[in-house]
């Protein structure tokens, strides 16, 4: 083999090395890429499995809310159609001490679709908006409460 032949050769093996090389950085950067794509999509995968959780939560919350009040439904159906509903607590002092005591025996919850003048249960004429309940519903107690029950 002579000197123009070797150089010949090594001048074929190094284009071939070459050729090589950009295939091999060529298929890195193919794979790279197939990677920032699965990348992206794991993120949105996992952000539809979050998704999908959360809907499943919410499912659950509103099956165990059906099991549990369903058999009210007719009674909410009821308060549904009352212009509004005033939420009061008798103001009776004794009932507020005796519940002190026994939470059985505490001042009495009135819900009725006009103000009340007195309490049904003992005749007190003191009354008070139950700031509990409009608290809970965010509802000033100075107005009364609308139910609305969608649909």
């Amino acid at each position: 083999m002579g000197t123009t032949s070797l150089y010949k050769y090594l001048d074929e093996l190094h284009d071939d090395a070459t050729r090589e090389r950009e295939r091999v950085i060529s298929e890195i950067r193919g794979i790279e890429s197939q990677k920032e794509a699965l990348t992206i999509e794991s993120g949105n995968m996992r952000n539809i499995l979050s998704q999908l959780q959360a809907d499943a939560a919410y499912e659950e919350d509103l099956r165990h809310f059906h099991r549990r009040y369903f058999r009210y439904s007719g009674l909410l159906e009821n308060l549904a159609t009352w212009d509004q509903v005033h939420f009061t607590r008798c103001g009776n002092l004794a009932n507020r001490i005796a519940g002190l005591f026994d939470r059985t025996k505490d001042n009495h919850h009135l819900w009725t679709d006009k103000p009340a003048a007195a309490c049904p249960h003992c005749g007190c004429q003191v009354l008070y908006f139950d700031t509990e309940i409009y608290r809970y519903l965010d509802w000033s107690a100075e107005k009364p409460f609308k139910l609305n029950l969608g649909e």
